[in-house]
């Protein structure tokens, strides 16, 4: 999903907000539902290198035309299924994603897997649910 400039806006400056209240600034990420990989950018940007994961192809091509840069340079890995992704990350992201999975719990688990112990979860889901589907 694309965000438009002020969710956008919103959603960074409230995941500034979450990252100001943590002893420790995180160095890597995982973007679970990366989409066009607007929001990996932004943590790149902010100095940590990470992965984004899209399963949707038309996405996913979006993702690695935006993120040429880095992913040449290593900064950034574009995965197309989550069990391809094996590290793990002082961040895991999941913006927009949760209210398309039938199995909550098991997705849950599979991403918390690359969560390192004391890590972050941001978990962001629409609040309207004519947006669920």
């Amino acid at each position: 999903m694309r965000f438009e400039e002020p969710g956008r806006k919103l959603l960074q400056s409230s995941i500034i907000d979450i990252l100001e209240l943590q002893a420790n600034i995180p160095s890597n990420f995982l973007d679970v539902g990366c989409g066009a990989g607007s929001l990996s950018q932004f943590f790149i940007k902010m100095g940590m290198v990470g992965s984004g994961v899209e399963i949707s192809s038309q996405a996913y091509e979006q993702c690695q035309q935006m993120l040429v840069d880095e992913i040449r340079l290593g900064t950034f890995k574009l995965h197309d299924k989550l069990d391809d992704c094996v590290e793990k990350f002082d961040l895991v992201i999941c913006i927009n994603v949760l209210e398309h999975i039938l199995d909550d719990r098991l997705f849950l688990d599979l991403i918390l897997r690359n969560l390192v112990p004391g890590g972050l979860l941001i978990i962001g889901v629409p609040g309207r649910e004519d947006r669920w589907y």
